[in-house]
């Protein structure tokens, strides 16, 4: 009971020891859920699904966004919206690669007009065309 008075001001050791331990019991989505709503821990981290380290990510988003694609966490706008680093919380390029990841999550999972929402706060112009009744995602060059 005591990880439902958590909220975005509470101990982020707090925060994690109970994601921990959501995960630990495969609760995975209470994990995300607690995780997305969790003020940031900023750190170098290794998204496990991607080659390269983030550096200064905020922890509980990466942490999170990996729970939903090894789960199949389904994400709604609710949860994509806690899911996306504002804008000035860290830097811009890893900024990107969350918001994209989670829009290639999005896109995955089927909800293909919130992958294309998150696509377009990435920064992304892209269609989605059908080929063979299964949508493809295709990126247009935005130039400034």
């Amino acid at each position: 009971m005591i990880a439902v008075d958590l909220t975005s001001t509470s101990d982020p050791a707090l925060i994690k020891k109970c994601a921990e331990f959501f995960v630990e019991n495969k609760q995975y989505q209470n994990a995300v859920d607690l995780l997305a709503t969790g003020k940031m821990v900023c750190c170098n981290y290794k998204m496990k699904s991607t080659a390269f380290v983030i550096m200064n990510v905020c922890l509980q988003y990466a942490q999170a966004l990996d729970l939903c694609i090894e789960h199949n966490i389904p994400i709604n706008e609710s949860l994509a919206e806690r899911l996306t680093v504002p804008k000035g919380d860290m830097g811009d390029a890893e900024r990107v690669v969350l918001t994209e990841k989670l829009a290639e999550c999005c896109y995955a999972q089927g909800n293909y007009h919130l992958a294309t929402k998150k696509f377009t706060q990435a920064g992304l112009k892209v269609s989605l065309i059908i080929l063979d009744w299964k949508p493809e995602i295709i990126r247009h060059s935005v130039s400034s």
